[in-house]
């Protein structure tokens, strides 16, 4: 695939596809700057992200249903969360992928 495509193609996921799931991880997001200090989560050892992603997923799997969407939404934010700070402490590993 082309850089050109692969950028539209990324565009038209972020943009479309995933559009509402990405809208409620923001959603998470803003909930938590107002909960947390600012970058907080930066701070959080890899342990305690997914210690948190782990019980959100073990309770939506217990309430499988749209008014747990909550848990999926925050287990998703804890994700992205631990892959960025994985990201940042090893810059010259993530380079290399």
């Amino acid at each position: 695939m082309e850089k050109i495509e692969a950028q539209e193609y990324a565009q038209k996921l972020l943009s479309v596809t995933f559009r509402e799931a990405i809208q409620e991880m923001l959603k998470v997001m803003i909930e938590g700057k107002e909960k947390y200090k600012k970058d907080d989560w930066e701070t959080r050892s890899i342990d305690h992200h997914l210690e948190h992603i782990r019980a959100h997923l073990d309770s939506y799997d217990k309430n499988r249903d749209f008014k747990h969407l909550y848990d999926l939404t925050h287990a998703m934010t804890r994700c992205m969360m631990l892959t960025q700070a994985l990201i940042n402490k090893s810059p010259n590993e993530y380079m290399r992928l």
